[in-house]
Formats: structure tokens, sequence, C-alpha cells
């Protein structure tokens, strides 16, 4: 209940959205870590901000809950995937606004989690997230947070007082592109409440 309560919420701020419709796509991606032979690879889905509708919106969600879900059914609720302690039991999210390139959201499918993000060709893992060198490559950059929202309100603020609308989904995904260490971490932790709200949280399935 709580999941659909936030969604119809999340889909009131589109209902001002016009324009034309946004590019939303779903593919397998093949990921090679540096200097490894081995390739990786990962179901991705992608969005694209500007022009976006609550159509185009909709059926971004509807593909990342086609991702997630496992195929599993109670009581006609789909079910993610159950724990399996594979690293390789993630969703790429790539999220498109002004710039041809993305910034890339890692979920973990077992409970739609960000656990990672991508920005010009660099990855940036939370705090609790554990090593991949083949997904994150050699130099990837630890932040000093976790995805809990108790960790996340604490370097940023509380998400009650935080805005949801496309334009703080847009600056979002604008100021995670552009930051880098050493800069402190607040701008970090209140886009990725932001994402998290609108993206991961509105996309979930109930876990089994």
């Amino acid at each position: 209940m709580k999941v659909w309560l936030f969604l119809a919420a999340t889909w009131v701020l589109w209902t001002a959205i016009v324009g034309p419709a946004a590019w939303v796509c779903s593919s397998s991606l093949s990921e090679t870590g540096d200097g490894d032979n081995n390739t990786l690879s990962f179901d991705k889905v992608a969005f694209h901000v500007t022009g976006s509708t609550k159509k185009t919106y909709s059926s971004f969600l509807e593909s990342l809950r086609t991702h997630l879900k496992s195929g599993t059914v109670v009581h006609e609720i789909p079910l993610l995937p159950a724990q399996s302690g594979s690293q390789q039991n993630l969703l790429l999210v790539e999220l498109f606004y002004l710039l041809n390139e993305p910034i890339t959201l890692v979920l973990n499918r077992t409970n739609a989690y960000v656990i990672a993000y991508q920005a010009k060709d660099r990855y940036y893992l939370l705090a609790d997230t554990s090593d991949n060198p083949q997904l994150y490559g050699s130099n990837p950059h630890r932040l000093t947070f976790t995805g809990t929202y108790i960790d996340l309100e604490r370097v940023a603020t509380n998400r009650e007082k935080i805005d949801l609308g496309i334009n703080e989904l847009a600056q979002a995904i604008n100021t995670l592109y552009y930051w880098s260490p050493p800069q402190v971490e607040t701008s970090v932790a209140r886009s990725l409440i932001v994402l998290i709200q609108t993206v991961s949280e509105t996309s979930e399935i109930w876990s089994n």
C-alpha cells in the first residue's frame, strides 16, 4: 500500500509536464572492468527526462518493474527475486537530461535499492556496497554514507524538506553528473534521495 500511495503522489508531479515523448528502452548491457578480460552482462533501462510526460514516466516505471520482478506472483503481487548473493544480480538504469551522456544508477534487483551510480566513466559506490572490479573498474570512489534514509538524511537533510518533481529529478541528474571529490557530499546525498523516491521506490515490487 505504501508503494502505491507514493506512486500516486509522484504521478501528480507529472500532470503539468508537456512535450514530446521521452525515449525509454530496455536492453542488455555488457560491462568490462579495467584490465579484465571477463565480460559481465546486465539488463539496462533508460529514461530521458527532457520532454517526459506522464505516459513516458509510467512506461519507464513499468519497464523497471518488468526487469525487477522474479516471475513469482503471490496474491496477484509480483515478487522481487530472492536473495542470491550474486554480484551480477543487478539492474542498470540510465537517466538522461540535457547531455547525450547519462548517469547510470546500479540497482540491487533483490530489493530495488540503489547501491552505486556511474557518471563520466567513473563509478561512485555507497559505503556498504561490495567491491566488484569487473563492473566498477579499478578506480571507483566510495562515498561515506549508505543508501538508508537515516544515513542520507544525516548528510543532506530530512527528505520531507526535499521537493520532488521533474525539475528536481533533472537537477539531481545534473548534480551527480558534474560532482566529483573532494567536493562535499551534501548535494550527492540530496540528489540520491530525489532519485530513490522518484525512480527505485516507485518501481518497487513486493520483496519475498
